[in-house]
């Protein structure tokens, strides 16, 4: 799917019609979970500009942000999401993280919240999400809670390149 994605970027590929922003948030997250924080950061940042209200992109953009260490540019991604007073368990999620690096003792009420929020809303069973449900428990030291999130999301097929996915398993 990656190798797909990039013909896009490229331009090898002429599409009228299609969503250039969810391609380009597609590529993004590939590259987020690929390790390619500055590809990452790239791709995520021409995705909002096709689609500046893309919650997504910019919930991965902050994460990217993030993993190269710019803690400032994911803290201005996440207060523009704290603004409509509706935080993703995402946002919560990397809020809760940038607060542990800046030893902020209230950081766990921000994982709460977080898992708060995962089971307070029906969603699809994806592997990201249980995968973040897992990553919230650990945080929280709910260890046998995030070992059955993980096993949960280690279960389910994957679309696209993700830290849970099994080396041996075949992404498509």
């Amino acid at each position: 799917a990656y190798g797909i994605l990039t013909t896009f970027r490229r331009g090898d590929v002429p599409a009228p019609d299609v969503d250039y922003g969810a391609i380009l948030r597609t590529l993004g997250k590939c590259e987020l979970y690929l390790g390619k924080h500055e590809a990452a950061i790239r791709s995520l940042g021409e995705s909002l500009r096709y689609a500046p209200d893309d919650r997504h992109a910019r919930e991965l953009l902050a994460e990217a942000y993030l993993k190269q260490g710019d803690r400032e540019l994911a803290k201005q991604l996440l207060h523009s999401a704290f603004q409509a007073e509706n935080a993703t368990a995402r946002e919560l999620y990397l809020t809760g993280l940038i607060m542990v690096d800046e030893e902020q003792s209230n950081a766990s009420e921000y994982f709460k919240l977080a898992l708060e929020t995962t089971f307070a809303y029906p969603a699809e069973e994806t592997g990201e999400r249980q995968f973040l449900i897992a990553s919230i428990a650990e945080r929280l030291g709910q260890r046998d809670l995030a070992a059955r999130y993980k096993k949960k999301a280690a279960a389910l097929s994957f679309t696209e390149a993700a830290p849970w996915a099994s080396p041996n398993r075949r992404t498509e």
